[in-house]
């Protein structure tokens, strides 16, 4: 009973969230469409709504742009049918330790580092508005506008990313051909997608009048794709659905020449991203799975299977390093390699700095700068590790870090007896299933060999197709993949609850430590450098969320401020004191607005500083310099003056 009850109100709480979302200003009538369709599918078959789930997230910003974050839209919608259809069981078997334990430390660590980052944010709010704070810092517009904190954005990405994993494991147990339904889906949207890369460029060359010149370039070096920003984790995604199909081509004498059509269509749109070292190392690993199942598979112990392929990912990850270029495919080499080594010495030193609990979740960019070589500051000012699992390592440090390792190794590891069907599919005496679950294995494991010279999982239309696609392979592996031990279940458990409760003293202390320093002003936060305003008045732009702080004296807070000439909704200004709620209103962009707002300290009469939050409801993205590149950055409104005018007394 109370197992139904904890399932409702998860499952509640996230349709709200998707219906609040959802109904925004700003959010496209086609994301909305699809969500709906997503939550009624998987109401009524929930291996279709995965298969669905699974052909709509890759190409989720052609159905709205960011800042909407219509992948997660989708994936909530997902999960809040899954969760409410209490009419069926979410599993008739438990859930395998061998993932579901480091998945639990995972999501601990990920959660608890969260509200350490949050708490330590909250220097200066009044005690009585904490809760309201953290309440706050989640929001009920991460669908439409995305979180303002990056690590309020990771974690909600990272939890995503896990209840799919357990979802589409426990549907994909239940019902085999989910697996297959779900693999061509997958790969169908990929191959649809390369065509739409393909047309675009096709299209931009018939505004040159179809010069040789123009489409040379994209043979040689110049990377292109039409569905996603970021590169690299398009060329993750073509390597995940690139092994899946050479499974079917390879196992499934049936289907085969309808995959090898899809295999074709594809190759345009891998080769486009320029992602093409990491990708052919992941295609190897791959393919070293696939013919290990053609021949039978390789049969091994759990302890054997782990030792395995922990050393076949580590061998495969030093590939990837090795062949892995730079961002700027026209870099030479050595210099790539160079800058390899140095984003390593950056990771290095980051975990260093906070080796047990890491920087925070969602910080490694923002820090990077503080432990960046001098060369690699230069060029890149601030930048991701491009290397996934060390990013974990310097984020949640080596429990967070060590728990995500664990996680990868564990789930391949129990997913890995599948290949044992291989043989057989290969034979046509196995279901297309057993070629399904192989075929998801073998791209689960490339997928996490571009991790090492990339970070997909920071993307979310790369991030969660991969979690889904893991879930199916681990789902395809049945209930039974290793040996049942006697209480094999007391350990795990014990370990999580170890966890779980580590996780609430250090919350419990960083709250202590918080609100007891209050001598010390909160770090200003959320604001660019000084420029100059079109009218040449100097001013600075907020993110989503500015703080500024100010010496604790009755006065009022004087604030000037002018919003962007840029289409679309009005930018309204939320202004907090001390976690307050004074001030509501839509800033104009035809002129500077001066707000004066009453400093009257509340129950603080010890505090030495006062905290001002600056909540702006939606952003626009510029493009402004860092290092020596052009890189893009979401801002909200100008501010020309943010200080305290003390009361005419003082």
């Amino acid at each position: 009973m109370i197992g139904r009850a904890t399932r409702v109100l998860a499952g509640g709480l996230l349709l709200w969230q998707v219906i609040a979302g959802a109904s925004l200003r700003g959010v496209p009538d086609a994301a909305r469409v699809a969500g709906g369709l997503v939550l009624l599918v998987t109401l009524w078959m929930p291996g279709a709504g995965l298969a669905l789930l699974a052909g709509l997230t890759p190409a989720a910003m052609l159905l709205a742009g960011a800042p909407v974050q219509a992948s997660e839209l989708l994936a909530w919608a997902f999960l809040a049918a899954w969760l409410l259809r209490v009419w069926a069981p979410l599993a008739h078997t438990g859930r395998p330790a061998l993932v579901s334990t480091p998945a639990w430390l995972y999501a601990t660590a990920v959660v608890t580092s969260w509200l350490a980052v949050t708490i330590r944010n909250a220097g200066g709010i009044d005690p009585a508005a904490l809760p309201r704070f953290i309440a706050r810092a989640l929001g009920t517009d991460h669908l439409a506008l995305t979180s303002a904190e990056p690590e309020t954005a990771t974690m909600l990405l990272a939890l995503t990313g896990l209840a799919l994993l357990f979802a589409a494991a426990a549907i994909v147990r239940e019902e085999a051909r989910a697996a297959r339904w779900t693999a061509t889906a997958f790969a169908g949207v990929m191959a649809v997608l390369s065509l739409v890369t393909v047309g675009a460029i096709v299209q931009q060359w018939q505004g040159y009048d179809y010069a040789g010149w123009f489409i040379a370039r994209y043979a040689r070096n110049e990377r292109y794709t039409r569905h996603l920003l970021d590169l690299n984790a398009a060329g993750s995604q073509y390597a995940l659905a690139t092994l899946v199909a050479l499974a079917f081509v390879s196992l499934d004498r049936a289907r085969r020449w309808p995959w090898l059509a899809l295999l074709v269509l594809m190759l345009p749109g891998m080769w486009l991203t320029g992602s093409r070292s990491a990708g052919l190392v992941s295609t190897l690993a791959g393919g070293a799975l696939l013919l290990i199942a053609k021949r039978g598979g390789l049969r091994l112990s759990g302890t054997r299977r782990v030792v395995a392929v922990t050393v076949v990912l580590v061998a495969l990850a030093a590939g990837g390093v090795v062949l892995a270029r730079g961002a700027n495919t026209r870099d030479s080499a050595g210099r790539s390699m160079r800058f390899r080594v140095q984003f390593t010495q950056t990771s290095a030193r980051m975990l260093a700095s906070a080796p047990l609990l890491g920087v925070g979740v969602g910080h490694y960019h923002e820090r990077s700068g503080e432990f960046m070589p001098a060369e690699l500051r230069e060029v890149y000012g601030h930048e991701n590790a491009h290397n996934y699992f060390a990013q974990q390592f310097a984020e949640l440090g080596v429990i967070g870090g060590g728990a995500f390792l664990w996680l990868a190794i564990g789930a391949v590891a129990w997913a890995w007896p599948i290949l044992g069907s291989g043989g057989l599919a290969a034979r046509g005496t196995a279901s297309a299933s057993s070629a399904a679950g192989i075929g998801l294995l073998a791209g689960s494991v490339g997928y996490l060999v571009t991790c090492v010279t990339g970070h997909p999982l920071l993307v979310p239309e790369a991030a969660l197709p991969f979690w889904i696609v893991l879930g199916g392979a681990v789902g395809a592996a049945g209930p039974s993949a290793v040996p049942a031990r006697p209480h094999r279940g007391a350990g795990p458990r014990a370990l999580q609850i170890v966890a779980l409760l580590a996780g609430i003293v250090l919350v419990a202390a960083t709250a202590r430590a918080t609100l007891t320093l209050r001598d010390q002003p909160p770090p200003e936060r959320g604001f660019s450098d000084v420029e100059r305003a079109p009218d040449g008045r100097r001013m600075r732009w907020t993110s989503r969320h500015a703080v500024v702080a100010f010496p604790a004296r009755p006065g009022y807070f004087r604030l000037v401020v002018r919003a962007a000439d840029v289409t679309g909704a009005p930018f309204e200004l939320q202004t907090e004191v001390d976690g307050q709620l004074v001030d509501r209103r839509v800033v104009p962009a035809d002129r500077w607005v001066t707000l004066d707002l009453p400093v009257r300290p509340r129950g603080r009469s010890t505090a030495r500083y006062s905290r001002v939050d600056l909540r702006v409801n939606r952003t626009w993205t510029r493009t402004h310099r860092d290092g020596r590149r052009d890189v893009t950055e979401p801002v909200g409104v100008m501010v020309a003056e943010a200080r305290l005018v003390r009361a005419a007394s003082q």
